[in-house]
């Protein structure tokens, strides 16, 4: 889907198709374009000139072959003010101690509408 300027681009990181779709359908109806693949790599293929506007970045913390974190951070290159919210089902542990230090959000899966609604509106006033 191409962005306007009139609506945030929000991109899902996630290795489980099912799961990236739920979340896509989630962010699309809280009014964002939305960017969904497995990597970094994926989304940067899809998002090239557009990737300086990714607004939003959610990613699950286990991606198999390396971290949310790192993806994220692999992707914050490119987008610089684009807010990062991990998601694991352990955020407890190591996911979120690796989140806190990259300065990324966390939250526990499976996270809500109602929860993502609520930090798309706390990460907009950062």
């Amino acid at each position: 889907m191409m962005a306007d300027s009139a609506h945030p681009i929000a991109v899902v990181i996630d290795d489980d198709p099912d799961a990236a779709e739920a979340l896509a359908i989630v962010l699309r109806d809280l009014g964002a374009d939305v960017v969904a693949g497995s990597s970094a790599t994926a989304i940067l293929a899809q998002t090239c000139e557009r990737t300086p506007l990714i607004t939003w970045i959610v990613s699950d913390f286990d991606l198999g072959d390396e971290t949310g974190i790192e993806s994220a951070s692999a992707l914050r290159r490119y987008a610089p003010g684009a807010r990062v919210l991990i998601l694991s089902g352990n955020i407890v542990g190591a996911a979120a101690k690796a989140a806190a230090a990259a300065g990324f959000d966390t939250m526990e899966k499976p996270a809500t509408a109602a929860a993502i609604a609520a930090w798309l509106d706390l990460a907009s006033l950062r």
